[in-house]
């Protein structure tokens, strides 16, 4: 079996608000978020990258980053051998276990080490990193999927969620995402999302005198109509009603 030729591993450290300038390589690169929050262009598409995401550039494809945090990135370049053709390249990737990030850093220790045939020896754990992700794209849809999908929802249910970056962030196509995400959880993402708004809402109209007008703002509504309409089609109450016979609920 023929090994992809490791080129280099970079580690990079950029302060919030900086930015990488559109460039591209001869080879190719997996560019690793270590912390932080990021956002990446390439081929038309706007990646946002937190804590163990990772995008591959082919070569000679331009691509940019605008730093929000301050983040650390390892960058693997590497020129892929025959065996890699499964390769996804136009895909945010989430290290569930971090075992990509071990092997890098193993590959990081060896470039910094410079023992005997080092160079083989990232070849060797290119080629395991790659490996890995070739069975992963060949492997069905699994919860591991969802995680980072959730995570997002349960933290930024409150602002405006696009449902094409949630199917980036699982790495698979916009219509496999929805018909997996709707046999996982019973809903489809957009009336998940909804459930998430409206399960806050109940908490602030049992547990507080806060307005009906402000809790709609609160819980990431439009307006206050379309808060009442969405409230009173998933609960079967209005906001006042719910408010008048609820009892005080654990927050």
């Amino acid at each position: 079996m023929k090994l992809p030729k490791f080129e280099y591993l970079y580690c990079y450290f950029h302060n919030k608000d900086t930015y990488v300038k559109p460039h591209y390589h001869n080879c190719y690169e997996l560019t690793y978020f270590c912390d932080g929050n990021s956002v990446s262009d390439t081929n038309g598409e706007s990646y946002k990258c937190f804590a163990g995401n990772f995008l591959i550039y082919p070569r000679n494809r331009p691509h940019n980053e605008s730093h929000l945090s301050k983040v650390k990135v390892l960058c693997l370049g590497f020129t892929p051998a025959e065996a890699d053709a499964k390769l996804q390249c136009d895909k945010l990737y989430s290290d569930h276990d971090k075992s990509v990030l071990k092997l890098l850093e193993q590959i990081q220790n060896e470039t910094i080490n410079k023992e005997s045939d080092f160079y083989f020896m990232c070849s060797l754990l290119t080629g395991q990193l790659l490996l890995g992700l070739t069975r992963q794209n060949d492997a069905p849809y699994s919860q591991n999927s969802f995680s980072p999908v959730l995570r997002y929802i349960n933290e930024q249910y409150t602002s405006d969620i696009d449902l094409g970056y949630l199917a980036k962030l699982s790495g698979y196509s916009y219509d496999h995402f929805r018909h997996a995400f709707k046999k996982k959880t019973g809903m489809s993402p957009l009336n998940y999302i909804l459930q998430k708004k409206i399960d806050h809402a109940k908490l602030l109209l049992s547990n507080s005198t806060i307005c009906i007008a402000d809790i709609a703002t609160t819980c990431g509504f439009a307006n206050i109509s379309q808060f009442s309409v969405t409230f009173k089609k998933l609960t079967g109450q209005s906001p006042s009603e719910y408010r008048k016979h609820a009892e005080p609920s654990p927050t």
